[in-house]
Parts: C-alpha cells; structure tokens; sequence
C-alpha cells in the first residue's frame, strides 16, 4: 500500500474506511446529524471594477457561485427570502486582510474596535452593521445551472446568500428590516417576492461603480409559502419571532 508522502495527503487519505453500522438499508436518503448547516450556500455577488469577478464579468452583473452569470445591470431576478442575520463587520480595505466579525456592539468594543466617534478626525468608526441574507433564487429565463434544485410553487430556484455590508447596509439592510416591521411581519421574510437589481451611480468621492437596488414585488402564493416552509422546517410561529427580532434591531 503506498505511504502518503506529505501530510496534506494523509489529511484526505483514509487507509481503512469505516462507518457506522447502518440499519436503515438504502432508503434513497442521507441519514446522520445533518442539518442545512452542512450545506454549502453560494454567494451572490455584484461585479465591480475590480476583483476577481471582473476578469470575467461586467460591472453591474449578479453571479452566483462566481461562475453563474443570473443578470446583467438593470435586470430584475426574483427571490424569497429565507433569513437575515445582522452582525457587525470590520472595515478593511480593497485586498486586505480578512476583516472580523462580531454579532454585538458590545463585542467590539471589548475587542477593541470602534463603532462611532465624535471626531472622526480623531477616529473613524472602524466597524460598522452588515447583513447576510439567505434567500432562494428564481431561475430566470434561459440561464442554464445546476445550482437551481429546489422546486417552489412549480419554478425552480437557488438557495443562496447575499451580504450587504458598508454602503450596501443602508440601502439592502435598512430595506429588509422595514419588509420584516411591515408587509412581512405576520409571514415572515418567506412571505414575499423581492427584486434585485444593479445600476451604475457615481459615488460622493467621484468614482463610478454599481449599486443594488431592492423592492418588494409581491406576496408569496400559498403554494410557495407551503414549499419554503417544508423545504427548510420553517414554522410560522418561528418566524413571528424573527420579525419582533428585525423590529427591535430597526428601532
């Protein structure tokens, strides 16, 4: 038998599988400790003129996964959200180091971080609110991927996750927790259609670049609200209490 030659391999190479004794036989199914933490959700990302995503796509453009181009500058694709979390994030600039993450104010501070300051001359905010959202994205029209797999309502559409961070929280964030305090509030965020959609503004400092722009389309259908909530174990009396949550951070 060959001998791993470096310690990478070993960390992969298993020389005498082993697994549990498996009592349910082959029931077309994963069985274990599994839970939608174990999956891995791609992230929608705007293409900017910098980065990665530029080598290939155009500013403006939605891409999923960094492969999937969804919509290009003022395209509209639809999508359910699922969940929110807001949290704290460092601000570090274009190709620096991995900024931190925190879920109070209170944490930040004890780690020394800044969230506000009287003169900024003195010292500037070092962190400041974000949101990750977790929604499920409508296949638009003549765009080919695997990542859509899920059924809703008779489409299909793609578990995905979107943060809006720095500017993008006063304009995506602010808008998701006034849904969640208003036409959400009995349902949840699983109880309406929103639309995403880029255009290309010209900031304060001059510099030109993409924004996202967010609205709510319509309420989920029955159908729909019934797929998501047993597509991810979701419960209505779960989701009223999301929403005191958003209504408490939004005040």
């Amino acid at each position: 038998m060959a001998q791993a030659n470096s310690a990478s391999e070993k960390d992969f190479m298993d020389e005498t599988p082993q697994a549990p004794i498996d009592e349910g036989g082959f029931t077309g199914g994963i069985e274990g400790d599994v839970g939608m933490s174990d999956m891995k959700i791609p992230y929608l990302q705007i293409t900017y003129g910098v980065g990665d995503l530029a080598k290939t796509f155009s500013p403006g453009d939605l891409v999923l996964g960094k492969e999937a181009l969804l919509a290009r500058k003022g395209e509209v694709i639809e999508a359910i959200p699922v969940h929110a979390t807001v949290f704290w994030k460092e601000y570090v600039a274009f190709g620096g180091p991995m900024p931190r993450i925190f879920k109070t104010e209170e944490e930040v501070i004890a780690a020394g971080g800044c969230t506000s300051s009287p003169d900024w001359n003195v010292k500037k905010p070092d962190f400041s609110k974000a949101m990750v959202i977790k929604m499920l994205i409508k296949q638009p029209k003549d765009i080919v991927s695997g990542y859509f797999g899920f059924e809703i309502g008779g489409n299909m559409y793609a578990p995905a996750q979107f943060v809006a961070d720095k500017l993008l929280f006063k304009d995506v964030g602010s808008y998701m927790l006034m849904l969640m305090a208003g036409q959400l509030k009995k349902t949840g965020l699983p109880g309406g259609v929103i639309g995403l959609s880029t255009f290309i503004t010209t900031y304060r400092n001059g510099s030109v670049g993409p924004k996202v722009n967010v609205k709510f389309l319509r309420k989920t259908s029955d159908q729909e609200y019934r797929d998501v909530c047993a597509g991810f174990n979701i419960k209505p009396a779960a989701m009223e209490l999301a929403g005191g949550a958003a209504k408490q951070i939004a005040g």
